[in-house]
């Protein structure tokens, strides 16, 4: 990392302190929530990388076990993801432009396979200096009106969990790796 890094240097060395220190997935969030919304606004780390940044997810750092991992996640105009979980905890925190992540509750009690009742619960509009906090089963939908840019803080990397993919409208739920 060059000194332009700083920011997120400081930033891993704060997200490997709060996790080494245990605690609930609620309270390792709150701890790193305020530390994530510093790194979301310090542009030096973020305008040396913006030219290599592709469409989707960019890994910028993973630990070697894939414990805990940030990626810059740049939206297309008119993107969606479809209803999911992650499988971990996440922090995302708004760059440019804003996530439209709207939040579902499940209503079904999960005992049968391939069966997912649920219903919109909030819509969340995540820009430059919003954050939203994401359990690991939370369901959320996202969508992106204008071209957007968000750092994604995950506890573990999502490219290597399984999750959930849920369809409102047919009612289903099926697992998958992305």
């Amino acid at each position: 990392m060059n000194q332009n890094d700083s920011s997120l240097s400081d930033f891993i060395s704060v997200m490997k302190a709060v996790t080494a220190r245990g605690g609930t997935a609620d309270e390792i969030m709150s701890r790193l929530r305020e530390p994530a919304l510093r790194l979301a606004s310090a542009r030096s780390w973020i305008d040396g990388r913006l030219a290599n940044l592709e469409p989707g997810r960019n890994l910028v750092y993973e630990e070697p076990d894939r414990s805990l991992a940030i990626l810059l996640v740049k939206w297309r105009a008119g993107s969606r993801a479809p209803a999911h979980d992650h499988g971990t905890w996440a922090l995302i925190a708004g760059i440019e432009g804003e996530e439209i992540n709207t939040l579902w509750r499940r209503i079904d009690d999960g005992s049968r396979a391939g069966f997912a009742q649920i219903e919109q619960s909030s819509q969340i509009a995540v820009g430059l200096g919003q954050i939203l906090c994401i359990g690991e089963h939370d369901i959320h939908t996202v969508s992106t009106p204008a071209p957007a840019l968000a750092v994604h803080i995950y506890g573990s990397n999502p490219e290597y969990i399984e999750r959930n993919i849920f369809d409102p409208v047919g009612r289903t739920v099926r697992r998958v790796r992305f």
